[in-house]
């Protein structure tokens, strides 16, 4: 028996400033339904870099309301770099996930948080 494949993009995160010193929180999502999910942020310094780099962090959650944090990496400081994070797989038991970018300080910072779900049936 062939299985089907579905897979669906998830914007945890649309591009967005961070202030020094904030926290960006993205939408949480359902992966109840879901077989796998793939995260990965990116992080991209002005000019001037940061004085300490922003934080990315997946959050997972079995109620959508209590939140522990899965990963965490921190983005580096120098000007003007654009990185693209460590990617996160979230394996079929995890019931709902969500980014965070926080910790930047001395600058803002442009974030993002894109992601995939797949689904066998």
């Amino acid at each position: 028996m062939a299985l089907t494949t579905t897979k669906t993009l998830l914007a945890f995160q649309a591009s967005a400033s961070n202030a020094a010193a904030a926290t960006l929180t993205g939408s949480s999502f359902d992966l109840t339904a879901a077989d796998g999910c793939i995260v990965i942020g990116k992080v991209t310094n002005g000019g001037t870099g940061p004085t300490l780099g922003c934080r990315f962090r997946v959050q997972i959650s079995n109620d959508n309301s209590n939140w522990s944090d899965y990963s965490s990496e921190t983005a580096p400081t120098t000007n003007s770099a654009a990185t693209f994070m460590q990617a996160v797989y979230l394996g079929p038991e995890v019931m709902y996930a969500r980014t965070v970018f926080d910790s930047n300080t001395g600058q803002t910072v442009t974030c993002q948080a894109d992601g995939s779900k797949v689904v066998f049936t």
